[in-house]
């Protein structure tokens, strides 16, 4: 008698488990969400039609004026944004590139009525009604090395809205890496700050195009919260 045993895998049963999503991200966070297919600005809503295009599989400001790209496929409360970014080319006044947190859409105001941090630098900017300064006594800058903005750098900013605290780290990405080690740049607090909002893109003034590609989000956040994963 020939025995077949050997052509039976064994059976296990997993009851109403269910494996985890596997992360398609550098940092091997499964909860990061993809923003930018590369392709549309699908999932995103500009102040001006002309401000924004796709350029090699990127987002591209196209310095036609004053404005922001703000991503209305989702509000955040706590949440982990992580991009990369670059100054493509400047006319006229200078300006670090600039990202807009905790921003309001409604009513619509200059900035979103938004924190404003300069990734990967640590400028920064406070929009809120009534404030609409440099909120010197929130931000604190972590002393380092000024990174060149015409190079791609990673940034990572990590907020909670309770504390009304935020965070953002970067780095200078090597020549066709994914991702690096970033270190802290910047830190914000300040209790009345965190809200249901909107994280987006800003162009300062007319004249400055900046690239953004690599947008990842997490919100809420399930990964380390209030914690950095790039670092």
């Amino acid at each position: 008698m020939v025995n077949f045993n050997f052509l039976i895998a064994p059976i296990v049963f997993l009851g109403t488990c269910v494996a985890a999503p596997a992360a398609t991200n550098p940092w091997g966070d499964a909860n990061l969400v993809s923003m930018f297919d590369g392709k549309t600005l699908t999932g995103w809503t500009a102040s001006s039609s002309a401000g924004w295009t796709i350029v090699n599989s990127t987002l591209h400001s196209t310095g036609n004026a004053r404005g922001y790209l703000y991503y209305s496929a989702r509000t955040v409360t706590d949440f982990r944004w992580i991009f990369n970014v670059r100054r493509y080319a400047i006319v006229g006044a200078a300006h670090d590139p600039t990202v807009l947190i905790w921003g309001i859409t409604s009513p619509l105001r200059d900035a979103l009525s938004a924190i404003q941090f300069q990734p990967p630098n640590s400028y920064h900017w406070d929009y809120r009604p009534g404030m609409n300064n440099a909120g010197n006594q929130e931000f604190t800058a972590i002393k380092r090395s000024r990174f060149d903005i015409t190079k791609w750098a990673q940034c990572e900013i990590v907020a909670t809205k309770v504390t009304g605290l935020a965070k953002m780290a970067c780095c200078e990405l090597a020549a066709n890496a994914n991702s690096c080690t970033a270190t802290e740049v910047i830190d914000f607090k300040n209790a009345t700050a965190g809200v249901t909002g909107v994280v987006a893109l800003q162009v300062h003034n007319a004249g400055i195009q900046d690239e953004y590609k690599g947008l990842w989000l997490e919100s809420p956040v399930v990964t380390k919260p209030g914690g950095f994963i790039t670092t």
